[in-house]
């Protein structure tokens, strides 16, 4: 009787020097449901759109102005979600002491610089991340507080990794542990 192992799973994320710092970038988590339906739903969205904009070009309708805005904001969310899950990576380095964290997408960069003396308890949390596989997250809209990672800054709780499992979360921790405070580190 032969004995089959299960794959041993590799990390998602990279390590990459970019401007003397060390930087982890982690991939957007890609849904392979979500990303045909919206391309399709696009593809559709876009003609009620044209269809629309020619009969507001024949016929003054209020109506169809507010529509159409609401068609704007509508296709804007899902170009963007498409566009995330495709291009879209979070970004870690330490610069100094200091912890910063981002997002990138299509060439564009968000990025948060945290006071590394100032971060407290970074830990993994599981819990933070239990409907990662349900979630279309598009971080540049609302800042995406939610991950696997957390860290205390102030009186507020900050979470990021929304595509990693605990196992990376705690290789990520491991890499970036030494570079910030000690403070930094689980309490």
């Amino acid at each position: 009787m032969t004995h089959v192992y299960e794959k041993v799973a590799t990390e998602r994320f990279k390590t990459r020097f970019v401007d003397g710092h060390e930087q982890i970038e982690i991939p957007a988590r890609r849904n392979w449901f979500v990303i045909p339906f919206l391309i399709f739903w696009l593809c559709m969205w876009t003609l009620g759109g044209i269809m629309a904009f020619t009969s507001l070009l024949s016929d003054f309708s209020l109506f169809l102005i507010f529509w159409l805005c609401g068609w704007v904001i509508g296709w804007i969310f899902a170009a963007a979600t498409i566009s995330w899950q495709l291009t879209g990576k979070e970004l870690v380095r330490t610069v100094g002491h200091d912890l910063e964290v981002g997002y990138q997408m299509l060439g564009f960069k968000r990025m948060k610089l945290y006071r590394g003396a100032d971060v407290r308890k970074l830990t993994v949390d599981a819990a933070g991340n239990l409907m990662r596989y349900f979630q279309i997250s598009i971080p540049f809209y609302h800042g995406a507080n939610f991950g696997t990672l957390k860290f205390d800054y102030g009186a507020k709780t900050f979470r990021f990794g929304s595509g990693v499992e605990e196992a990376e979360a705690r290789a990520i921790i491991a890499k970036i542990a030494h570079k910030i405070p000690s403070t930094a580190s689980a309490a």
